[in-house]
């Protein structure tokens, strides 16, 4: 077979490492035609397939063409975290202008075209899953609670009113506890992969009737890194490089 040598994807640093095995695990699933493996050979990836002629030019437009034509998003998202698109703590009934519910409109309206139906599908599914619902609103509740604590001081409010703090904290970690033991029991496949990659389920130590998650540390807090989500940052570099209602790529992303 011919063979492509990726001059960016290196062992070092790890973002370059993970790119390597991204390509090559994508033309693995979606394009059979490539047939092809993958070996490092001095501190650089090498991509071999029998598509591939040997002409640098044409081997490299072949993969662009791929990647600009053929490639269907995968479906990493993170409904688990406060900005993934989906808890986004507001239950008033107005539509919520952050990226992460904005991206997660994009791509689940009905002129979504079918190149990115996966993604589609496993938002929509995610977002049918009543627990998440179930969170938004209960952590709707504790933030208005929260906010008339804020204004009165913690020292003038009635022992009713911490009470009911107390209360819906406790409503807001076991629907939590909820949602993560019906996302891992019902997400799709694809979506489930990225899932066990960010986080894992175990039993909380202060109360074991209660799940907890405990995040992976090579994808910081659970697909979070400070207050930059991976899963929305996903989402909106696949909209910056293709038109999700025609499923073309950007005059952009040809450059």
């Amino acid at each position: 077979m011919n063979e492509i040598i990726l001059a960016g994807c290196t062992p070092a640093p790890l973002a370059n490492y993970l790119t390597a095995l991204g390509v090559l695990r994508l033309l693995a699933e979606q394009d059979a035609g490539f047939s092809c493996k993958g070996l490092w050979r001095d501190g650089t990836f090498v991509l071999q397939s029998p598509q591939f002629t040997g002409q640098i030019d044409h081997d490299r437009n072949l993969l662009g063409q791929f990647f600009l034509d053929k490639y269907q998003p995968s479906a990493l998202v993170t409904p688990w975290n406060s900005r993934g698109g989906f808890l986004e703590g507001d239950d008033d009934g107005e539509e919520s202008s952050r990226a992460g519910a904005q991206m997660v409109k994009l791509f689940t309206s009905d002129a979504t075209t079918e190149r990115f139906m996966n993604l589609s599908n496993a938002l929509r599914a995610i977002a049918s899953i009543e627990s998440v619902g179930a969170l938004n609103s209960s952590r709707s509740k504790l933030k208005q609670l929260k906010t008339n604590e804020k204004a009165k001081g913690k020292k003038s409010l009635t022992d009713g009113e911490k009470e009911e703090i107390t209360q819906q904290e406790r409503l807001v970690k076991e629907t939590k506890s909820s949602l993560l033991q019906e996302l891992r029991n019902h997400l799709p496949d694809e979506v489930l992969d990225w899932f066990d990659t960010c986080l894992a389920l175990t039993k909380d130590s202060n109360d074991p009737q209660l799940i907890k998650s405990v995040p992976a540390p090579l994808l910081g807090a659970g697909g979070l890194d400070g207050s930059m989500d991976f899963g929305v940052n996903y989402l909106k570099r696949i909209n910056d490089i293709f038109d999700p209602q025609i499923g073309a790529p950007r005059a952009e992303a040809t450059r």
